[in-house]
């Protein structure tokens, strides 16, 4: 689901915009140099008049020839305002921008500039005001000149005009500037699929107010976005725009607080970074969903906290991020790295700030709440204290987990992150010691149509906290050491009429009777919560009573009688006993998961000299799209040749795009629940299938083409020297291609459409001639670009990348392409076509076999 956001008028939009700015540049009437190391010599609210585009909006406006109002009812666009001016207009501005840029170079090359010098307060700089009287001296000289001009007898200007902003002038000019720098960083955003932050209505409560802070970031340096697309830049971003991608609000935050500047000033080794400035961002951006502090958005923001906190943050030891050893989590990294206790001290000494000023109107501090003016365990209390009412039970902050459901992200390649969650688990407990167990909270609102299996260390208690309609594989799981908790919780309602979100515990306390119900049904009731199981299928269900269609489907949950429901024994998997009506059926079979049978009947196994190997009895599958892993269900060897099965999970909705996709599966000798799956490929001795959309119809396929691998022996290795992964995908495109290409009306792809709607989505699919192959869908890209219809082809100049789509199927909408581009697109006198280019080197009209494009109206 994307980010909540909070929706403001127009005017309360900009009111706050201008309350942030003020805050994190200052206005001021006359120049100075800046705080940054190497300083820039600035006016206004923030105007770097080191850049020739803002000295020159200024020049324009103090000459009267550009007002906000001309660009937005488009009667002027800032590339065109000063070509459409007189000549002499022209010069006047572009002879006095040079005459101020160079005398601006004369003082720097005369080390005059030193950074935060300013005209006025306790210590004036005399250079600053030296420098304000050359800067007006060469407009006003200028000016006289411009004013000779016979042609300009009658709109001569003011002699006496002088490069000084007043604050209402400075507010203007900034409006004027913001004008391109809001539609660039929209258009960015759309890039990104966060086209929810990217409304905007003057008349409508449209206007996000999460925008606000990306546009001060922006404004303070538009290279830190615009280089996340150039891979030998600083990606101190490249967290927020996976958040924002991900739709993830936490992380957002996370990384304008902590992340940007910790990761930037560590990266390029200077001592300046604005820890203010990205607190009082992170705070207008708000970590709470919602103004108000009621349960609802307790709940979704703990969601969105959890789902990052005590994971890995990757991001801390990247290449291009921190480079710090590999221990860190998000809390931790919070907690204890020693740049962010700075962060969290500077934002103790501005809650004195917002004491002073939160009741000023219009004020910063006015429309920002208090709470984040602390140290994280302080911020995160809350959230902490949410949870342990909800449950009644008493976790710590370090020992919570949310378990992400990421079908809903077209182009996603991953269901969830229980991989993680299993990985996180094994790597913190599996060495720790505990005379108790440590108690563990692991949240799981949003299923996914698959079967999780989470595996549980021996040193635990789990509390599962599910959603309706999750399906939970246990045979990972210690019958007395878990517990199950029904979460009424629906995440699409409407706020008005929103329910608080409500957990009911599933223990049973005591041994209930499953009471038959007819030839194939059992069910007993205990506390308002229903437990019934149809023998013909052997998966018990947990639900409110009278909402059994919402319940939780619970896999291989006795298996401590060997997966049966007795009579005579009950079974105790998370604190639910059962047992069987007696005299009504001897048992149950518990089923044990898997909905799709793989077969394969060509399977060649090596030892680890190389020769036949004969005598292995079991092999295991690596499912890459769930992450998990199945053994055999059988292994037959004849004539040099082995046949397996497996019975595994996979997506089988064929409106789901995971189903569409190809799905890899990685066959080896030995479980590789310690390794990633790029790693996996990165090992030489394993076999590796694809099954197609084609082949996962039915629930069954036999795959015959000849795959080998080899027993690893003792040790596993990474073939790290020569990466079979990168040769295979290599070998792959050489036959591949792209057989046709459609667009389809809606995302479960009935109906074809030749026409792309002004602001609506459509879905494009990508064919190809062996969808057997297991590495199409991570190597397709998109492109596109605008042209006349009476043109034969476009420019190749003019075909823009699509950075952020990738894979056979992928949601297009107008808002990813330019503004410019979309504006030509709809214009109405002449007609115009959308070309999509799907590739996978490089975009073009022509290849040797197969398209390459699609036309759109």
């Amino acid at each position: 689901m994307p980010i909540k956001i909070t929706n403001l008028s127009y005017e309360e939009f900009y009111n706050k915009l201008f309350s942030l700015l003020r805050l994190v540049e200052g206005i001021r009437t006359k120049i100075y140099a800046d705080s940054a190391d190497d300083p820039k010599i600035t006016i206004g609210i923030g105007f770097n008049i080191d850049e020739d585009k803002w000295r020159n909006v200024i020049l324009m406006y103090k000459a009267g020839i550009l007002q906000y109002t001309d660009l937005e009812n488009g009667v002027y666009t800032l590339a065109n305002i000063l070509g459409k001016q007189s000549q002499s207009m022209q010069i006047l501005i572009n002879t006095t921008s040079k005459e101020i840029k160079d005398k601006i170079n004369e003082y720097k090359a005369s080390n005059k500039i030193q950074k935060n010098t300013y005209q006025t307060g306790k210590n004036p700089n005399q250079n600053m005001i030296n420098l304000q009287k050359d800067i007006n001296a060469i407009l006003q000289n200028n000016i006289k000149i411009y004013n000779q001009n016979l042609e300009n007898i009658n709109q001569k200007l003011n002699e006496n005009i002088v490069f000084e902003l007043t604050d209402n002038e400075a507010i203007e000019v900034k409006n004027i500037i913001s004008f391109s720098e809001i539609r660039a960083l929209r258009h960015k955003l759309n890039k990104w699929n966060a086209n929810y932050l990217t409304s905007f209505s003057k008349t409508e409560l449209t206007n996000p107010q999460e925008f606000i802070p990306l546009l001060s970031i922006y404004y303070q340096s538009p290279t830190r976005i615009k280089g996340l697309d150039n891979s030998n830049s600083i990606k101190d971003l490249i967290l927020l725009q996976k958040a924002l991608k991900d739709k993830n609000r936490f992380l957002a935050w996370f990384s304008v607080r902590y992340y940007a500047d910790i990761c930037r000033y560590n990266v390029q080794k200077k001592t300046n970074p604005y820890y203010s400035r990205r607190i009082q961002e992170s705070v207008m951006f708000g970590l709470s969903n919602k103004n108000q502090n009621n349960n609802i958005e307790y709940f979704s923001t703990s969601l969105d906290i959890f789902s990052y906190l005590n994971f890995n943050f990757r991001e801390a030891n990247a290449k291009q991020g921190l480079k710090l050893p590999d221990k860190y989590t998000y809390l931790s990294f919070m907690q204890t790295y020693d740049k962010c206790k700075e962060v969290d001290e500077k934002a103790e000494y501005l809650l004195r700030e917002y004491n002073t000023y939160h009741t000023k109107d219009k004020h910063y501090y006015s429309y920002v709440a208090k709470e984040e003016f602390q140290g994280i365990a302080d911020i995160l209390s809350p959230y902490l204290s949410y949870l342990n009412t909800l449950t009644q039970k008493n976790f710590s902050l370090d020992n919570i987990y949310c378990i992400a459901n990421y079908c809903e992200n077209l182009g996603a390649n991953k269901l969830d992150n229980v991989a993680l969650l299993n990985k996180t688990l094994r790597q913190k407990f599996e060495k720790l010691e505990a005379n108790t167990p440590h108690n563990i909270l692991i949240l799981y609102p949003n299923p996914t149509p698959s079967i999780i299996q989470i595996e549980q260390p021996k040193n635990t208690f789990i509390t599962l906290l599910i959603g309706a309609k999750a399906k939970i594989d246990c045979s990972k799981l210690i019958e007395d050491q878990c517990e199950l908790m029904y979460l009424k919780y629906d995440p699409t309602q409407e706020e008005q009429q929103a329910i608080n979100p409500q957990a009911f515990s599933c223990s049973t306390q005591e041994e209930l009777i499953l009471k038959k119900e007819d030839e194939i049904y059992f069910k007993t009731v205990k506390n308002n919560i229903s437990y019934f199981i149809n023998k013909n299928d052997g998966i018990l269900k947990v639900a409110l009573t009278g909402n059994e269609e919402n319940a939780i489907e619970l896999y291989s949950f006795a298996k401590e009688n060997q997966f049966k429901i007795l009579q005579d024994k009950a079974l105790k998997m998370l604190k639910i006993y059962l047992k069987l009506e007696r005299y009504s059926s001897e048992e149950i079979l518990s089923h044990r998961g898997g909905n799709f049978e793989l077969t394969l009947n060509n399977l060649k196994i090596l030892d680890k000299n190389g020769n036949n190997h004969e005598t292995i009895t079991k092999i295991f599958l690596h499912n890459c799209e769930n992450r998990r892993i199945y053994e055999s269900l059988k292994l037959e060897y004849q004539e040099g040749i082995y046949k397996s099965s497996f019975k595994i999970d996979l997506i089988l909705d064929e409106n789901s795009s995971f189903f569409k996709r190809a799905t890899k599966c990685i066959i080896a000798t030995k479980t590789l629940e310690g390794f990633s799956t790029s790693q996996m490929h990165k090992i030489g001795n394993v076999a590796i299938v694809s099954l197609s959309s084609a082949d996962k119809k039915g629930g069954s396929y036999t795959f015959t083409n000849k795959v080998s691998m080899q027993d690893f022996g003792e040790n596993l290795y990474l073939d790290t020297e020569t990466n079979g992964y990168e040769k295979q995908i290599k070998n792959s495109r050489e036959n591949l291609y792209i057989t046709n290409l459609k667009a389809y009306k809606e995302k479960e792809q009935q109906n074809t459409t030749d026409k792309i709607p002004y602001n609506e989505t459509i879905f494009v699919r990508a064919y190809l001639n062996n969808e057997e192959k297991f590495f199409f869908d991570e190597t397709i890209k998109w492109a596109y670009c605008v042209k006349k219809e009476e043109e034969l082809e476009c420019n190749q100049s003019k075909i823009k990348i699509l950075e952020n789509l990738q894979g056979n199927d992928i949601a297009f909408n107008t808002s990813m392409l330019s503004q410019n581009d979309r504006n030509i697109l709809y214009n109405m006198n002449e007609k115009y076509q959308l070309i999509l280019f799907a590739y996978f080197n490089t975009p073009a009209f022509k290849t040797t076999q197969g398209i390459t494009h699609l036309v759109l109206k």
